[in-house]
């Protein structure tokens, strides 16, 4: 015995909230036409671009360039201090600084401190430390310590400076192969973070926060880099960036992950590296051009999901359209149904096709789903179905229309009151030409005849039933028809059946058989294309047509 159900009933809740999709679709501001820069880095609504032969200031709210400034080598590294005051960029032999307005401030080839000379190398990088105009020099194994305002050099400390510097509010990082080495604002070396496998890129906030990911594409996070490391998530490649704010990090090929769930946040962005401005209300893609977008629909990321169900224990034989509820950081919460992938832990018992979940027989099973890096699941239930088999129903509708001129459990029977029929206006369609006019009341459409006061006529739609018959399960019951029609000559005929204003079912007609009832009203049994029972009508007439 097998029912087909179209639509989640009782047994799996589905909520109507709003459109079947939780991906983040993010507005954009403006788009900037810089190549692939080296760095970007944005102060407030102003973005400095990192290029070839300098850097480009642009306003992140229109997209206009501001300013911008070149040199004739190759520009290798470039920082802006916390307030704007200071710009520096390092280029072949020298680092260069730069007024709040690009204005060129100084040009310095090498050092004096304690009476020696330091070169800079061929290759330097430069980082401000937070709220200040000390610039941090890396070149030529030394960290150099360099007051821009003063134009002093407050000293100078020999570490390795192979590997790729960062700053924060409290350390100072080397970032290697294997390990990196955190040292505190005198330069001083504090502790060292050891990696199990090399090290692709890593990225630490102002506030210390610190995530690196491995050549396997691990990605680990650091509350602050003496803490110890926390696995958020795998298949992270290319360079890694970690906003201000601490809660996401961005990387290469439009990825996005939240630090809270550990999971990656969906989005509608252009293909390129994430970043953000300093309160993470702007994100970033940086590819083909610069494209700039409102972050503020982050706050709908998903933090949750689950299957919503009302019963854990289910009848055998019914097909299910299952969904999800997700909800956002921002609490509002959504129905989804699109690309989620599900599975059941036992094929038995219930099983997944075409969308659809089967439930093929009595036992218990695991429903899960996957949406978007998130999972969840749910225990459930499969029981026998307590109602009459198929042919103990069919047994029963033919002793009812037999003794009660009337379907099973039908309030009304032919020659009843048609006055008394309580419900709204109903309509049968065969080949587009009403065939049928009368009243729903609960399952059944009754009809009739103009200027008559009874019922002369009955339909009811197998789905509400949730049974589907065969031919031969009627033939097994009600015998040989008495006549029947077949529409194959042409190629089916389309019906609709329609409540009120709405068609509640449209179906293909292949066949139909009469059958007598008690040799004075005619049963028509009326199949679909796959040889399925989809109508049953009862009525007056002992003729098909």
């Amino acid at each position: 015995m097998k029912r087909l159900v179209s639509t989640l009933l009782s047994s799996l809740l589905i909520f109507t909230m709003m459109p079947a999709s939780a991906e983040i679709r993010m507005s954009t501001i403006c788009q900037i036409s810089e190549y692939n820069p080296y760095d970007v880095i944005v102060r407030e609504d102003t973005l400095y671009s990192l290029n070839d032969y300098g850097i480009d200031l642009y306003d992140i709210e229109t997209g206009a360039l501001i300013n911008s400034i070149k040199s004739d080598y190759t520009v290798d590294s470039m920082t802006v201090n916390s307030d704007q005051t200071w710009v520096a960029s390092s280029d072949y032999y020298r680092v260069r600084t730069y007024n709040q307005y690009l204005d060129l401030h100084k040009t310095i080839e090498s050092f004096e401190y304690n009476g020696e000379t330091y070169e800079l190398d061929r290759f330097n990088q430069v980082k401000f430390l937070p709220n200040s105009s000390i610039l941090v020099i890396a070149s030529d194994n030394h960290l150099i310590f360099y007051d821009v305002e003063t134009d002093q050099v407050k000293f100078i400390r020999g570490t390795d400076t192979s590997g790729t510097l960062q700053v924060s509010e409290e350390y100072i990082t080397m970032g290697y192969t294997d390990s990196i080495q955190v040292l505190n604002h005198q330069g001083q070396a504090v502790t060292e973070i050891m990696a199990s496998t090399p090290i692709q890129s890593y990225s630490m906030n102002q506030k210390g926060q610190l995530v690196y990911n491995s050549t396997d594409h691990d990605l680990y996070y650091f509350e602050t880099p003496l803490s110890e490391a926390q696995f958020i998530t795998e298949s992270v490649s290319g360079s890694v960036y970690l906003d201000e704010t601490g809660a996401f990090v961005g990387s290469e090929h439009s990825k996005l992950y939240d630090l809270y769930t550990k999971k990656r946040i969906y989005m509608n962005v252009k293909e390129g590296t994430i970043r953000f401005n300093e309160d993470s209300s702007r994100l970033l893609s940086i590819g083909q051009s610069i494209t700039v977008y409102n972050a503020q629909n982050l706050k709908k990321r998903i933090q949750t999901i689950a299957i919503q169900v009302d019963e854990t224990e289910l009848i055998e034989g019914n097909e299910l359209s299952p969904a999800i509820l997700v909800k956002s950081k921002d609490s509002s919460q959504t129905k989804v149904t699109d690309k989620v992938v599900w599975r059941s832990n036992n094929s038995q018992v219930a099983y997944f096709s075409q969308n659809k979940l089967i439930l093929k027989s009595p036992g218990k099973f695991t429903l899960k789903a996957t949406y978007e890096d998130h999972e969840t699941s749910v225990e459930l239930t499969v029981k026998k179905d307590p109602r009459p088999s198929d042919h103990e129903w069919l047994k029963q509708q033919k002793q009812s229309l037999e003794k009660r001129r009337a379907f099973l459990n039908s309030p009304h029977r032919l020659y009843s009151e048609f006055s008394k029929v309580r419900g709204v206006a109903g309509q049968f369609l065969f080949d587009d030409e009403k065939l049928i006019s009368g009243k729903y009341q609960d399952n059944w459409l009754y009809e009739t005849y103009k200027g008559k006061k009874k019922v002369d006529g009955m339909m009811l739609l197998l789905d509400y039933e949730k049974r589907e018959i065969t031919e031969a399960e009627i033939t097994k019951v009600f015998g040989k028809p008495k006549d029947t029609s077949n529409f194959s000559y042409y190629d089916s005929i389309p019906t609709k059946l329609i409540r009120g204003k709405s068609a509640i079912d449209e179906s293909l007609i292949s066949d139909a058989a009469l059958y007598l009832i008690n040799k004075k009203h005619g049963l028509i049994i009326f199949y679909d294309i796959e040889g399925n029972v989809v109508y049953m009508h009862l009525g007056e007439s002992t003729k098909l047509w």
